[in-house]
């Protein structure tokens, strides 16, 4: 069983070892966040998106292929490449470094899961499945947005204003 939880990455540093769409997914939604962090992609080619990202200077791409050693320092790890011998030699080296690590096609070896979510400024929802359906989690996620729609997180914003009062 997971146990849920919202973290602070401000100041952290997270690796997403890959560079395809799931990477760019990974990436996205940490930048997101608006915190603070320091997100470094290590892989020899990534999508033009990312491409874009780190030439806008909000990541850090590392254009080579993962090697051991790479990930000193980190606090988060994501394997997200499309090779199964490298996302494990990612995840028994971010456990050495004793960095948490999702392996984004194997919960098992994986330290953490991510829900899917709905942002709204600072209004957030979560669903999980523990890894079971990630696509059932993305149905009910589609479903939330329905419900609670962009101008959400405005109102918000002023019912977060009027408590403070």
């Amino acid at each position: 069983m997971l146990y849920p939880l919202n973290i602070d990455l401000a100041g952290r540093l997270v690796i997403v070892v890959g560079g395809g769409t799931v990477a760019e997914r990974k990436v996205s939604g940490l930048l997101a966040a608006e915190a603070d962090i320091s997100v470094r992609v290590i892989a020899p080619n990534v999508t033009p998106n990312l491409r874009m990202i780190a030439s806008a200077k909000k990541i850090t791409w590392i254009k080579e292929n993962y090697a051991q050693n790479m990930l000193k320092g980190a606090f988060l790890v994501y394997a997200a490449t499309n090779e199964y011998s490298v996302n494990m030699a990612v995840a028994d080296e971010a456990k050495v470094c004793g960095a948490l690590v999702n392996v984004i096609d194997d919960p098992n070896a994986s330290s953490f899961q991510l829900p899917a979510t709905l942002r709204r400024g600072d209004f957030l929802l979560t669903v999980s499945t523990g890894g079971g359906s990630p696509a059932l989690s993305r149905a009910i996620r589609m479903e939330m947005e329905q419900l609670y729609p962009p101008a959400f997180g405005l109102w918000l914003e002023r019912v977060a204003r009027l408590r403070s009062e």
